[in-house]
């Protein structure tokens, strides 16, 4: 990625700081927490919160290296790329709209696939691609990390036994609309964060 931005002269990677990991931290969270019992609402499932955090350890770490991998690939390599040579909204289209085509092919080689989980995951992916806007690298791995980790939670809460529990979620209404709020949130402080920055330059 590096090297890659050197070689077009655009600018590198924005990688953020602590604050920018407290606030992954705290947007994975809240996200997944009103997916999660939206979810369990909707479906008129009984919860058992105390079970959230059963091996949260593992599933933490099992969950670390998809998040950085694919935030330090995608979000600081093509959004960012995206961004800075064609400007902000074909960069967030370049971090949304990839994930809803990649799930329509695997409709062809027999997975299930729904509208809403197309929207779900292209949702998803705006929001991180928002996340690493306004708070950069560090903040977009936390909050992908943090979204993995208590999503995959839920099935201890429910006691369910399919396996596809986080499929089921990032494919639900409820977290689509959840996602599409947490998006408009952060891209109005976007948008106000950037003009803080022209009047303190000005």
């Amino acid at each position: 990625n590096s090297y890659a931005l050197r070689q077009l002269k655009l600018s590198p990677v924005f990688w953020g700081n602590s604050v920018s990991l407290i606030w992954g931290i705290g947007i994975g969270i809240l996200v997944s927490l009103f997916s999660g019992i939206g979810y369990g609402i909707l479906n008129g499932y009984s919860m058992h919160l105390d079970h959230l955090f059963l091996d949260f350890g593992t599933m933490m770490i099992a969950n670390l290296y998809p998040a950085l991998t694919e935030e330090v690939y995608f979000r600081g390599g093509i959004v960012h790329l995206v961004t800075k040579s064609l400007g902000q909204p074909l960069g967030l289209a370049s971090g949304s709209i990839p994930f809803g085509v990649i799930h329509i092919v695997g409709g062809f080689f027999g997975k299930t696939i729904s509208i809403a989980q197309i929207i779900g995951i292209s949702s998803a992916g705006l929001m991180l691609s928002l996340v690493y806007l306004r708070f950069g690298l560090f903040g977009a791995i936390s909050s992908h990390l943090m979204w993995n980790t208590f999503v995959t939670g839920w099935q201890k809460v429910y006691g369910l036994e399919e396996k596809n529990i986080v499929i089921l979620i990032e494919g639900s209404w409820i977290t689509c609309i959840i996602l599409l709020v947490a998006s408009l949130f952060l891209y109005l402080s976007l948008r106000n964060s950037k003009h803080l920055d022209q009047q303190i330059c000005s």
